[in-house]
């Protein structure tokens, strides 16, 4: 069976006093691959070096920002693991995708839910992840759009046939009720917010989730 990835975003709400919430988000950063969007450049490094210090585990940094290629180093530097940038958001996304790598981190490329696949076309074989989003960027708790599914489909044909090995994340309205749907498409990194943090108890609705997402996985390979 394909590998699945449960991506735990950072800095979301939880319903729980404030020690409390701290503890069991450095347990989360400590258990699991942590993902940031990063929306604002304003102490974006310092957020990324208090998490690269709660965990060992990979950062993933999405950026949800306009001229991402500006700011690439200074997330690297912080810590992170590996860098993604929207398509629309620079005009040189094979420049960024190349000094991403250059600085021996992971590239990776984002697409909004009305962007189409074909703008992968050419920077593909640079990445090491294409990020899908699910919601239209720019606040949590948003459902799922499910028509983005045959998007991730497409993608997945397009690395299968061109022999690459790209991960598929996918962003948006992830949970335990949407996870099976998005790996049965191709997906295999799935990124959730509110679906875990907005519960009382983290490990059991990570669990759910990829529960869910591994039996999309079966239906698919079935």
């Amino acid at each position: 069976m394909d590998s699945l990835h449960s991506v735990m975003r950072s800095l979301s709400p939880a319903p729980k006093r404030k020690a409390d919430r701290k503890r069991d988000h450095l347990t989360v950063f400590r258990e699991f691959l942590s993902h940031l969007d990063r929306v604002s450049k304003q102490n974006a490094a310092r957020d990324v070096k208090a998490v690269r210090k709660a965990t060992k585990l990979p950062v993933d940094t999405h950026l949800m920002i306009v001229e991402p290629e500006r700011y690439i180093e200074a997330f690297a530097e912080a810590g992170s693991d590996g860098i993604t940038v929207h398509a629309e958001a620079t005009p040189h996304v094979h420049r960024a995708l190349g000094h991403i790598k250059s600085l021996g981190k992971r590239a990776g490329v984002v697409i909004n839910p009305s962007t189409p696949e074909s703008v992968l076309d050419y920077v593909l074989h640079l990445a090491d992840l294409v990020l899908v989003m699910s919601v239209n960027p720019g606040f949590g708790g948003q459902s799922f759009l499910p028509e983005v599914l045959p998007k991730v489909a497409a993608i997945r044909r397009m690395i299968d046939e061109r022999k690459l090995t790209v991960d598929i994340q996918i962003d948006g309205g992830i949970s335990e009720k949407t996870a099976r749907a998005a790996t049965r498409a191709g997906a295999r990194v799935l990124v959730a917010g509110n679906a875990v943090f907005g519960k009382p108890g983290y490990a059991d609705a990570i669990a759910e989730i990829r529960r869910e997402g591994e039996a999309g996985i079966a239906e698919a390979a079935s």
